[in-house]
């Protein structure tokens, strides 16, 4: 089984995360605060047959949520920027010029 913890790098190198980058699919992937817009939030998620162990679909079982609707309204606020034209294209821009600036 691979889990890749995607914790700093969901959605910051692609929106895939490092997974769409080194073109692997792991069978549990874990995410922070990038899926709340920068708020405090976390998840985890994978293939189906993995998820049902972890929370299975029998009728005795109860699924909770704890709500976090601003985080979740800035999570999906931030991905639909990042899938506005090259905007990642654009971060890679900038952060190389900064890069190059010397600037810390």
């Amino acid at each position: 089984m691979l889990i890749l913890d995607e914790v700093i790098s969901g959605f910051r190198v692609a929106r895939g995360g490092a997974q769409r980058i080194v073109r692997i699919q792991a069978d549990l992937t874990t995410l922070g605060k990038i899926i709340g817009g920068g708020l405090p939030v976390g998840a985890f998620g994978g293939r189906a047959d993995v998820m049902d162990l972890l929370a299975p679909t029998d009728p005795c079982t109860k699924r909770h949520t704890f709500g976090q609707p601003v985080a979740m309204a800035a999570g999906i606020a931030t991905l639909e920027e990042l899938s506005q034209g090259d905007a990642y294209g654009k971060l890679e821009r900038r952060a190389a010029a900064l890069a190059r600036s010397g600037r810390k």
